[in-house]
């Protein structure tokens, strides 16, 4: 049993599978066991498929069946539930056997930068429209005092005005 743990816990699929159906009638003894080894399985052949695919972006459902040592339907479930879940993003295509996985890594990067660029514009407005700007009391800035318009104390500011 704490073969089958470890093997789990280190994300061994083959090992796992290996000790379970060696061990099969031991370990389905345990009720508590029996209950919930189909669930175990099924996460840890879900974990191995999306290792498997990562650095995929169209491969076949034979191949993962193949690597996995898994039914082909089983494949098909575990990827359909994952792009349901939205853990990846893909189509299969079940007249071919394949998957294609979509690749949006450039869009989420570009939105990241939009928003990005959209909030240095918020603060940018917010210092210099709807703020005073920059303004410090210290004289050693820009070599100099210079008086703010609107304002009876002379302030050190980052551009020169009249």
């Amino acid at each position: 049993m704490t073969d089958l743990v470890e093997a789990y816990q280190r994300n061994e699929i083959h090992r796992y599978e290996s000790i379970l159906e060696t061990h099969k009638a031991e370990i389905l003894s345990d009720p508590f066991i029996r209950e919930h080894i189909d669930e175990v399985t099924r996460n840890i052949r879900t974990e191995a498929l999306l290792k498997l695919i990562a650095p995929f972006t169209r491969f076949t459902l034979d191949f993962i069946a193949r690597q996995l040592k898994i039914q082909v339907a089983e494949v098909q479930e575990i990827l359909g539930f994952l792009i349901l879940d939205k853990k990846i993003r893909g189509k299969i295509n079940q007249q071919k056997g394949t998957i294609e996985i979509e690749v949006n890594v450039d869009a989420e990067r570009m939105k990241a930068m939009k928003d990005w660029s959209a909030a240095l514009g918020a603060l940018s407005y917010s210092l210099f429209n709807d703020g005073d700007g920059f303004k410090s009391d210290d004289t050693g800035l820009m070599g100099g005092k210079y008086k703010a318009p609107g304002r009876d104390p002379p302030y050190t500011t980052l551009r020169n005005e009249p």
